[in-house]
């Protein structure tokens, strides 16, 4: 009987311990600036350039986002070359961008990605406004 109590005893400690341990860590501070990472792309605009590969941007955009992707070249209007900044129809800032994914272009080709999270295409937009002056 007594194995147990001393068993039960020591869980319990370990148990309050490791409590005690987790309440006393403080959540890192996020940073209002995008942590930047190799080539000075933040990282946001790196999972970026990652969802704007995993849904096809580049398809129509190019790689680089000079609007000469393979199924780019057939469609009228012509994609969007990221950076000629002076030719965006709704706008070339990160908040433009991310509203341009959620509504599209009307009477372009340019879908609307409403199906992503705010995040994600806040993401996409901070890669496009990297290409803007690094594509």
């Amino acid at each position: 009987m007594k194995s147990i109590f001393y068993s039960l005893l020591s869980v319990t400690a370990v148990l309050f311990l490791a409590f005690g341990t987790y309440c006393g860590q403080r959540p890192e501070e996020e940073s209002a600036e995008p942590e930047s990472i190799a080539g000075g792309m933040s990282a946001e605009a790196q999972h970026g350039q990652e969802l704007f590969v995993a849904n096809g941007c580049q398809t129509c955009h190019g790689e680089r986002g000079h609007g000469d992707g393979p199924a780019g070249q057939a469609l009228q209007p012509p994609p969007r070359n990221f950076q000629s900044v002076a030719d965006y129809k709704q706008g070339s800032t990160v908040d433009d961008i991310t509203n341009t994914l959620l509504t599209g272009v009307p009477g372009t080709p340019m879908a609307a990605y409403a199906h992503l999270s705010e995040a994600d295409r806040r993401a996409i937009a901070q890669y496009v406004v990297y290409l803007q002056t690094n594509g």
